[in-house]
């Protein structure tokens, strides 16, 4: 049973369109925050590759120490961030990253390019 179309093809395409514009936003953005923030990723992937699990008080931690734009959790405004990263700070102390998450460098560590 074929579902009746209530408005045109036309207006099909500007949906259509209109979606696809908003996903590549969203993954563009997204990709930017995961850039910013590479060294808070980096350092809790080095937690749990320590540990395996990070409970909230560890994970609060690093947010606390490397998230570049750091916000407090609701009710923790007294909260303050314990380092203050400059944006030049925050991408001399990052690797950079090239290939996919199979290959590793060096030293034997993943590396990941969030652009294919």
């Amino acid at each position: 049973m074929a579902i009746p179309q209530s408005h045109s093809e036309s207006l099909q395409s500007v949906i259509d369109e209109e979606v696809a514009r908003i996903l590549e936003e969203s993954y563009d953005n997204t990709i930017a925050i995961l850039e910013k923030n590479r060294l808070l990723l980096d350092k809790l992937t080095e937690a749990l590759l320590d540990k395996e699990k990070v409970n909230a008080e560890e994970f609060e931690e690093i947010y606390r120490t490397y998230a570049v734009d750091f916000k407090p959790a609701p009710g923790d405004e007294e909260v303050e961030k314990e380092h203050s990263f400059s944006p030049d700070e925050m991408q001399a102390a990052q690797p950079q990253a090239e290939g996919s998450a199979e290959q590793t460098g060096e030293s034997g560590e993943a590396t990941i390019n969030f652009r294919s």
